[in-house]
């Protein structure tokens, strides 16, 4: 059985993220239509995000919206970020994982819930290429192997 299937017993669905509207982007666009067209076919649908407001109208969604503050220091909010994947994920009967895929992680090992995870890149060669550490392309950075640095936040990004 799959979630998008017509009449499939409803679940209760986390969709994790870390832009949402009023954000630009992909995540942005593609995250408000898959939690309508899921909460559209009944089920239970909490989209958990960063934000740069908290007080944002979200009442135009059919699902729930659950932004945490994106501009807190990174530490916290990554703790922040964990603890409400955990609460929210405890009713969850799965998640959907569309950003922040490592704070997913290490909640998920409290929760043992079945992910769905949306890949569209590589997140460790973005943030390498844009701190200016390497120049590869992308193609190069999959073959090659790199220093300690680089292959902690390539083993993170594979667990």
């Amino acid at each position: 059985m799959t979630i998008m299937q017509a009449n499939p017993k409803p679940l209760k669905i986390l969709i994790i993220t870390g832009i949402f509207p009023p954000d630009i982007g992909g995540p942005a666009t593609y995250v408000p239509q898959i939690a309508s067209e899921l909460a559209k076919r009944g089920h239970e649908v909490t989209v958990l995000t960063l934000s740069d407001r908290l007080n944002h109208d979200d009442s135009m969604y059919p699902f729930n919206v659950v932004r945490l503050y994106r501009e807190s220091p990174k530490p916290w909010r990554q703790i922040e970020t964990v603890s409400s994947i955990i609460r929210l994920g405890r009713k969850a009967d799965i998640l959907f994982v569309n950003g922040l895929a490592l704070e997913t992680a290490v909640a998920n090992k409290a929760l043992r819930k079945p992910i769905i995870m949306k890949v569209v890149g590589d997140l460790v060669w973005e943030r390498t290429t844009t701190w200016g550490w390497l120049k590869e392309s992308f193609e190069e950075f999959q073959k090659k192997r790199y220093g300690l640095r680089i292959e902690i936040l390539k083993a993170l990004r594979t667990w």
